[in-house]
């Protein structure tokens, strides 16, 4: 989310920036789960990541440094024979950015500040298994409520023509209907995901004031445009490397009108 305020920053336009470059992101993740009679697993992690560079408006606003803290905890239920399985989690988490932003008023300048976010989210998942010798096939339905709350923050270096923030936050809902098929073999197992989001919103809003200007003015409404609809593709693959190991690949991507968004990832589950 903190790539999305950094596009606000360019708020003398009046419009979200036309295009934004992101670098490439490493993320780190540990966690682990608890198995216990009924079908029941409890499990939680944690995880940091170092946040992509960013560039909008065309080089005018850059975000570096970027540190991102996460932490989660679910709870899931196996039932009907294994064949079905329910999930429930709740995440929480902060990221950061140090920007700077070019502008022209008056004089040419360049503001910096540091970009705040942090986010509160639940989700719930439920999924039916149909299987037939080595092949099967997983109907899914996915749904995510995710406060994000954006931080408070005044540019430096623009003096009374900087922007500042008082923050905001704001609820977002989706719902994810898809299915997962694949075929499974001795100590392998492979298969694709095909999903479409619906979220309920289509922008992210940031209140932006100039520095000079009072607490009683209006401040300018910065709307960053989001897919209300997005189509979602990934792949996944598991080679067991024994009785209790299995090293694990997973690929995401989300594309939408104005945000594309790919991920992968590298597990390696050790159970005990």
């Amino acid at each position: 989310m903190p790539r999305a305020i950094s596009e606000a920053m360019s708020w003398t336009d009046r419009r979200p920036a036309s295009r934004m470059d992101f670098g490439t992101s490493a993320r780190l993740r540990f966690g682990g789960a608890i198995s216990a009679a009924n079908g029941w697993q409890v499990g939680a992690a944690v995880g940091v990541d170092d946040g992509a560079d960013i560039g909008a408006d065309d080089g005018r606003t850059t975000a570096t440094g970027g540190l991102g803290v996460h932490a989660g905890l679910g709870v899931s239920k196996r039932f009907a024979n294994d064949r079905a399985e329910a999930k429930v989690s709740v995440s929480l988490g902060t990221q950061s950015f140090k920007t700077e932003r070019f502008q022209n008023i008056f004089d040419p300048g360049i503001g910096q500040a540091t970009m705040k976010t942090s986010y509160v989210g639940a989700n719930a998942s439920i999924g039916y298994t149909l299987s037939t010798g080595a092949l099967f096939a997983t109907p899914a339905l996915d749904l995510q409520a995710i406060n994000l709350k954006i931080g408070d923050f005044a540019e430096t270096g623009l003096a009374g023509t900087g922007a500042r923030s008082e923050g905001r936050s704001d609820w977002y809902l989706s719902a994810t209907p898809m299915l997962t098929a694949g075929f499974q073999g001795h100590g392998f197992k492979l298969s694709g995901t095909v999903g479409y989001q619906f979220a309920d919103k289509g922008q992210i809003v940031a209140p932006i004031r100039l520095i000079g200007s009072p607490d009683a003015s209006d401040p300018a409404m910065i709307r960053i445009l989001i897919d209300k609809k997005t189509l979602m593709l990934g792949v996944n693959a598991e080679a067991k490397l024994g009785a209790d190991a299995a090293l694990q690949f997973g690929f995401k991507g989300l594309y939408g009108n104005k945000v594309d968004s790919e991920s992968a990832n590298v597990k390696l589950v050790v159970r005990f």
